[in-house]
């Protein structure tokens, strides 16, 4: 069953270096997710978000998919390695077979979960370990694993083909081949991707021309480049490693502000000193996320860095392999074992809300094993926080008679939006912050309650909406 930890101590920890550490954070409460709580296996290795907020994990034997409004997890393709894992902004779902399961060929699925579309792009390179899509739907990957193969491989849909980014395929540094560790797409649709033994790339969206940051032209300590991310002002997290071997440390970390490099290494950052970054994430806040091979996590505020481990969180295990962030602003942290064992790993949750899963989880729990869509699907209200008014979005598989309602904190209903026979497809509802008889509410939470009956028995979704003035 899932799990629930809740942090209360805070303890401060001085070092000699300009930064701080708070070993301990304040009040947090954590959840976490395993095989027995609906996961294709506690084997998972990457995670991401889409545009309604779902969650989607790559695991060892399938990918599972996390409704944020039922809390209630789904398995599709049972029994498949499928990680990485991305969502492009149409909602469809890009995974990478795991090579140790398919023959020589590497290919990617893809299908979009609400309609059950399905179709498979095979790719004749190698390892993938990072997927992004462009504006233009260019799927890109970062590979390695191998000797004399591109680093960088683009996807064009509207051809059907793929395409190596050749310039990358003669490099080598010390006899070392460049393997792609990561690419991203930033928000203004330019591409960067990390190259190990070559350093970081990038490319503006109009532009045919790459630019590449090294230790020649930039204050990287080392070529061996890993994971990358985008914070919320524009500025791109880059990690590194000093030695070829990504597990023998130390790590360093740089940031990029679009005109100059912000360095954290050993020398200013101590707990970089026997540290690999495996990933990184952004939160809501604009906190700065580090999974770590051994150490936990860190969240790097702008002047404190925080550590997180199974000594004083939540965690289920100090390898953090992948960080995602909802849009509440939950932390979900993929963790396993040091020894890969089919029996060890999962999904830990920070958030700050004690309400994260306060619903009858009896039955919401079971994994359900089919590439079935929802009867219905409530989307998040937008916007939210709202001012003059928000809307709320559902859509309905087969018609039924739909009932929407808004209740105050205190359990009282407020609104009925809605208590009508409705016919299959996507509906909008408008709230103009007043209740039943006209009259403006007060600021503060609402929470809304989609009740649909069905043949099923009555399907019940509920959200949070948050009027501010």
């Amino acid at each position: 069953m899932f799990k629930q930890k809740l942090i209360l101590e805070l303890t401060f920890i001085s070092l000699l270096s300009w930064i701080s550490i708070l070993e301990v954070q304040a009040q947090e409460y954590w959840f976490s997710f395993a095989k027995e709580d609906g996961l294709p296996s506690n084997e998972v290795k990457s995670i991401t978000i889409d545009s309604n907020g779902n969650i989607w994990a790559g695991t060892y034997e399938g990918i599972g998919y996390f409704n944020s409004i039922t809390h209630q997890w789904k398995i599709y393709k049972e029994g498949r390695a499928l990680y990485p894992i991305t969502v492009d902004d149409s909602g469809y779902v890009w995974a990478g077979d795991d090579i140790t399961q398919i023959d020589p060929d590497w290919y990617l699925s893809v299908f979009q979960f609400d309609i059950g579309y399905e179709h498979i792009y095979h790719y004749p390179g190698d390892k993938i370990n990072s997927i992004a899509i462009d504006d233009s739907s260019n799927v890109w990957l970062s590979v390695g694993g191998f000797y004399f193969q591109p680093a960088l491989w683009v996807f064009n849909l509207n051809k059907d083909l793929w395409y190596p980014i050749v310039i990358y395929f003669e490099c080598c540094i010390n006899g070392e081949p460049p393997l792609g560790e990561d690419v991203i797409i930033d928000n203004k649709g330019g591409v960067w991707a990390a190259i190990a033994n070559l350093g970081l790339v990038h490319k503006l969206p109009s532009d045919t021309t790459w630019i590449v940051y090294n230790t020649e032209n930039s204050n990287f300590p080392s070529n061996q480049v890993g994971k990358l991310h985008e914070d919320k002002n524009g500025g791109i997290w880059l990690s590194g490693y000093k030695y070829s071997d990504i597990h023998e440390g130390p790590s360093w970390i740089s940031h990029f502000d679009s005109s100059e490099w912000t360095l954290f290494d050993t020398t200013n950052t101590e707990l970089l000193k026997n540290t690999t970054i495996t990933s990184i994430a952004v939160d809501s806040l604009n906190n700065v996320w580090f999974g770590t091979y051994g150490k936990g996590a860190y969240k790097f505020d702008g002047q404190n860095w925080i550590i997180y481990n199974t000594q004083n969180s939540g965690l289920l295990y100090n390898y953090v392999l992948d960080i995602a962030v909802d849009h509440q602003g939950n932390v979900w942290f993929v963790s396993d074992s040091y020894i890969p064992d089919p029996e060890t790993g999962g999904i830990s949750v920070l958030t700050s809300d004690s309400t994260f899963l306060s619903i009858d989880t009896k039955n919401h729990f079971k994994p359900i094993v089919d590439n079935k869509p929802d009867i219905l699907q409530l989307y998040p209200n937008y916007p939210n926080p709202f001012n003059e008014q928000t809307v709320f979005k559902f859509s309905l598989l087969s018609a039924a008679k739909v009932k929407f309602e808004i209740y105050n904190t205190n359990g009282q209903l407020v609104r009925t939006l809605m208590d009508r026979f409705q016919q299959p497809g996507i509906h909008h509802l408008v709230w103009d912050r007043q209740d039943d008889r006209g009259k403006l509410l007060p600021t503060g939470v609402y929470l809304y309650q989609l009740t649909v009956h069905s043949k099923y028995g009555d399907l019940k979704h509920i959200g949070k909406a948050l009027y501010l003035k």
